[in-house]
């Protein structure tokens, strides 16, 4: 070999790693399979509470898999109401929640729900375990207000009584907690934080006009948000300021960003419209599905060294390894 064709292939190696992780290429799309799921209703929102064991919403039904999503049962349909949401606490106690003041309750692992009593013009968006031992649950009023007003409910008896308060903002969607002193609740127009288990609540500006979706933080003070508008933002103080650091590949960056989740600093997996991303590097390299699915994404979950997504039309994926 001459040394000038030593030269060309080390530079052709060099430029194949370059470009190695920008959506672009084969290496660097994500590997998934879709699994079974019984229904073509939308997926709304998962729960997963092991790897393998774990809870699927759409609008009207819940279904419960042990295997990883190998197989299906039905644990949940809905009286009418829309489901916006499920949430289990550990392998026995469970909520679902949505419209018209939804909200039923299980202590056996979704075989059998009891409704619990809440004002039916609530619109209940998400819970989450918030301090030690209270659950928060989020909302707004059901109304023609575009963003509608915001609600505020918490339980310290595992969800069998609650206390709802409307407060001065709009638009409550998600309540995310990194420990038992800090979580934070996502607006229209303010994001609410506690660093004292929630018992007093702050606010920072949510910035409504960059339509943020979703937000996940991997510990008191790293964390993602994502946008309808295709951004990517990260903060490193807690969510006080946020940068776009990151960005997809130009053809994903145009979509709609739905949902994500940030179970490390490094690890960060995105779903969107047609579109699924994860980076294990902080954001400096992305890997992207954006030309073979079908429909929208609206969730994502890790849990456990699995990675599920939930979308439009029954579509629920698994990362492969």
């Amino acid at each position: 070999m001459t040394r000038s064709s030593a030269l060309y292939i080390a530079i052709c190696i060099v430029l194949a790693l370059t470009f190695i992780g920008c959506g672009g290429d084969d290496e660097a799309r994500l590997q998934y399979e879709t699994l079974p799921f019984p229904t073509t209703g939308n997926i709304v929102a998962l729960s997963f509470i092991s790897a393998d064991e774990g809870y699927i919403a759409t609008g009207s039904e819940v279904y419960y898999t042990k295997d990883a999503g190998g197989s299906f049962v039905k644990v949940y349909q809905s009286d009418g109401r829309n489901i916006m949401g499920v949430h289990f606490v550990d392998d026995d106690l469970g909520f679902i929640f949505g419209d018209g003041g939804l909200l039923a309750r299980s202590e056996d692992g979704g075989t059998n729900w009891q409704n619990v009593s809440v004002n039916n013009n609530y619109r209940l968006t998400a819970m989450q375990t918030v301090g030690d031992e209270r659950l928060q649950l989020v909302g707004t009023v059901m109304s023609d207000t575009v963003p509608a007003p915001a609600i505020m409910g918490s339980s310290s008896d595992d969800g069998i009584t609650w206390s709802f308060s409307g407060v001065p903002y709009h638009g409550f969607c998600k309540v995310e907690s990194a420990s038992a002193t800090h979580s934070w609740i996502l607006g229209a127009d303010a994001v609410m934080y506690t660093t004292d288990g929630g018992k007093t609540w702050e606010h920072t500006a949510a910035r409504s006009e960059l339509k943020i979706n979703d937000f996940s933080f991997s510990d008191l003070t790293h964390g993602w948000e994502v946008s309808s508008t295709g951004a990517v933002r990260y903060t490193s103080d807690g969510g006080w300021s946020w940068e776009r650091k990151v960005v997809l590949p130009d053809s994903a960056s145009a979509r709609v960003l739905t949902s994500v989740d940030a179970p490390e600093t490094d690890r960060i997996y995105v779903a969107g419209d047609r579109l699924i991303a994860m980076t294990q590097n902080h954001g400096l390299k992305w890997y992207v599905d954006d030309v073979s699915l079908p429909a929208r994404l609206n969730v994502v979950q890790a849990m456990g060294g699995k990675v599920y997504f939930g979308g439009n039309g029954g579509l629920l994926l698994r990362l492969l390894y």
